[in-house]
Formats: C-alpha cells, structure tokens, sequence
C-alpha cells in the first residue's frame, strides 16, 4: 500500500498577536501568540511626527484607544501617544518599533519571524531610514535579527527604498490584487506573497498559488479564523496562516498532526454561504483596495510595467 504524504502544515502567525483575546498590536498580544507556539506575528506601522515608529494599524488612533484622536503622522509619540492605552482590556500601551525589537531579541523569542505590514500612507524613504537606525543599536543584527523580519509591501513606491536601505531584510507582497503581484517590481524583489482568502480562493488566485509554487515563493494567506479555512489553506499548500486565533489554530494544527489529518473541511460548501468570495464582492474589494492605495501611497501605474490591469472602473474613459 502506497502512503500519500500529507502537505506539511501552514505555519501560524498571530495577525496583529492574539488580537482575537488581547488589545491588538500590543506586546500582551505578541507575548501570547508567542507564548502559545506562534511561528510568527503580524503587525502593522506608522511614523509619528517627531519620528518614532508605532506598532498600530489605522492611520488614526480613535477606533482602538482610549480617548486618542486623529492621524498618527500628524502627531509626537513623546509627551502625547505615548500616554494612551487601548480601549480594549487589559489596557496596553501603544508599543513602539524600539519596543518591538527589544522584545523580539528575547532568547525565548528566537522561534518568531515579524511580518511588517507597512501602510502606504508612510514615506518610505524616511520610514526604512528610521527602522535601519533601530535595528543597528542591536549588534550584529544583519545575521541575528535580519532573517526573522520581512518587510511587507502594498505600494510599489516601497520596494526601490526597502532594496536600497534595507537590503538584507525579505520582501513580501501583500494585497489582494494579483495583476500587481505579479508585476516585475514585485515579482522580481519579494521571496513571498500575502493574498488576502477569498482573493486565493477564486480562480486566478489558485492560479497565482500554482505559479508561486513553481517559483518556489512563499505564499501567505489573511485572515482566517475558521476551520474549514485553516483545512483548506493546508490542503493548497500555502506556507503561513495569519489568525487571530492562534491558540485556536495551533491546538487545531497539532489535532490534524497527530491525527493523521484529512484535508478536507467538515463543510465542503462554506464558501458558497458566505457573500466574500462571490465576484461581485471580490471585484469591489479590489476597487476599493486600489484607490486607497493611490490615495494614500500615490499613483501606481508609475512605479510599474505596461501589462497592469486595474479593475475596469478605475480605467480613463479614453483607454477603455
């Protein structure tokens, strides 16, 4: 009798920690991922105004704090953020990139790699400048810290300062619009792809899947909270799992391990009950992902080859 291997498992990164228990993008959520067996953490950047990195997703601080107000560029983190906490319990500070690392240096926390998701609305030159003088007080951290940091890329404005400050450290693409993925400026510079769920799950994103393989490219997959997506996601193969359940996942993952796991989801049509991966709502995601990334980081066709697609709508009426 022939034995089949099973694909190996994907990896857990917690998504912004065990934000699903904890204050997002807080160190009590990273420590917990970590804690639980996390392979990784995925967290997110923005630049105050008197230059210090923080570790928070939104561009502005009301949805996930404690009385704090407006854009986080507009601001100093010293003498004001530095004061909030998250409105959600246990209160936490917000960390900053300095926290972060210290943290990360931790001998109990040498398993984790640290995803960066850097947000568009960041210059990137002066973003990667002041990540490369935070990474330089550790001392030899081009061997040490280097290979557990990825940068995360949205905007192709990013990539030619990230190849040029911060070389040593992998470059991912993260999104959901393959035509982008697979443009040279990130096909030729990043070793892995972020592809949000419903994106690969539909046909061209399979396809992409396929084409990353054949690459050997990491792909990563976002955000996925449920069974049947942890057993779908394994059964394509894909190399890590954002969650923000990664308690959840993990005790989940060592079930299907010791249990000889069929990849197979309990509920075979989930997909099909839930509105996200219809085209209809795929397409307006994209439109809605393409222009806040132009608003924010820029136009994108400058930075990128003559065989882009973006969704049809956002096309001049002249070049339709």
């Amino acid at each position: 009798m022939v034995v089949i291997p099973q694909p190996k498992l994907p990896l857990c990164w917690g998504h912004r920690g065990a934000s699903a228990d904890f204050p997002e993008n807080t160190l009590a959520s990273f420590e917990s991922a970590a804690r639980a067996g996390a392979d990784g953490i995925e967290t997110d950047v923005h630049i105050t105004s008197d230059d210090y990195i923080l570790m928070f997703h939104d561009p502005e601080l009301g949805r996930t704090t404690q009385g704090g107000r407006g854009c986080i560029n507009d601001q100093p983190y010293k003498g004001n953020i530095e004061f909030l906490k998250t409105s959600k319990v246990p209160r936490q500070q917000l960390p900053t990139f300095d926290q972060t690392i210290n943290w990360l240096v931790r001998p109990e926390n040498s398993h984790v790699t640290l995803h960066l998701d850097l947000k568009a609305n960041n210059p990137p030159e002066r973003l990667f400048a002041l990540m490369r003088r935070a990474l330089a007080r550790h001392a030899d951290w081009e061997r040490t810290l280097g290979p557990r940091i990825i940068l995360g890329i949205w905007h192709p404005a990013f990539m030619q300062h990230a190849v040029k400050i911060l070389p040593d450290l992998k470059r991912c693409y993260i999104g959901i619009e393959i035509t982008l993925a697979s443009d040279p400026t990130f096909w030729e510079n990043c070793h892995a792809f972020s592809i949000a769920y419903p994106i690969l799950a539909s046909s061209s994103g399979q396809a992409f899947l396929k084409q990353c393989k054949e690459a050997r490219k990491e792909v990563y997959t976002w955000t996925l909270n449920r069974q049947e997506e942890w057993v779908e996601s394994a059964a394509w193969g894909v190399d890590v799992v954002m969650t923000d359940k990664p308690l959840e996942y993990l005790a989940f993952r060592k079930q299907m391990e010791e249990s000889n796991h069929s990849l197979q989801p309990d509920d075979p049509w989930f997909a099909w009950k839930n509105y996200i991966y219809y085209w209809p709502a795929l397409y307006v995601f994209r439109l809605m992902i393409w222009r806040r990334l132009e608003r924010l980081g820029g136009p994108l066709r400058p930075y990128l080859s003559n065989n882009i697609n973006p969704p049809r709508s956002l096309v001049p009426k002249q070049e339709q």
